[in-house]
């Protein structure tokens, strides 16, 4: 038994998987030093890839009581998730694909950057238990990031990508003006002091 939970946790899947978060979690890191229309030629690349990486992580039972610790924090979450609505400015923001059984009174709208903040929240999470955890907390590792892209992140990271393709491929180009206004003025928000633009060196650099 022990030896089978092994050879999954070091399976070629599994490294292909923690090789592609990486790179999502890198490339959030790095952000602030790409222009509107690179990042979303950079998801339109990767999102895929993790989609059928994550499709690839073995099928795995929790063996721990307690849940696995976080590692994201709310401050970093936040931080991330409003550097990415400034970068995407304009097209953070997009109709959710409503499904015909279901009814709402109004549009329903989703963003990108909520998106991927929660795709990194999740792969953050994984990555670091992989560095710091034990084989118990790996192999629950994989079985929550499984549970959770079948239940939850995989669904947001098809309706980005979804918009990634739509705008990449209209006849009228991305407009790379990054600057977004702040809440009741014409003021440019200052980034720089921010805890995602203080820790880009450290998340860029993260390796597993």
């Amino acid at each position: 038994m022990e030896k089978d939970k092994s050879q999954k946790i070091y399976s070629a899947e599994v490294i292909d998987f923690i090789k592609t978060a990486n790179d999502f979690c890198n490339l959030a890191g790095n952000v602030t030093t790409l222009k509107r229309s690179k990042l979303l030629r950079e998801l339109q690349h990767l999102l895929p890839l993790l989609y059928f990486r994550a499709m690839g992580l073995p099928v795995v039972d929790s063996v721990l009581e307690e849940g696995n610790e976080k590692f994201v924090t709310e401050e970093e979450y936040e931080a991330l998730n409003s550097l990415l609505a400034i970068k995407f400015g304009y097209l953070d923001e997009y109709p959710e694909v409503i499904d015909p059984e279901e009814y709402y009174d109004t549009p329903v709208t989703c963003s990108l950057s909520e998106d991927m903040a929660d795709i990194y929240q999740e792969l953050k999470d994984f990555l670091t238990l992989f560095q710091v955890g034990t084989e118990d907390m790996m192999n629950d590792a994989i079985w929550e990031t499984k549970m959770n892209f079948n239940n939850y992140w995989g669904q947001k990271l098809l309706n980005a990508l979804r918009i990634v393709h739509r705008v990449l491929n209209a006849e009228e180009p991305v407009n790379d003006e990054e600057t977004m206004e702040a809440s009741g003025d014409n003021e440019t928000r200052d980034t720089s002091s921010w805890f995602v633009t203080k820790r880009q060196k450290d998340m860029g650099n993260d390796n597993v």
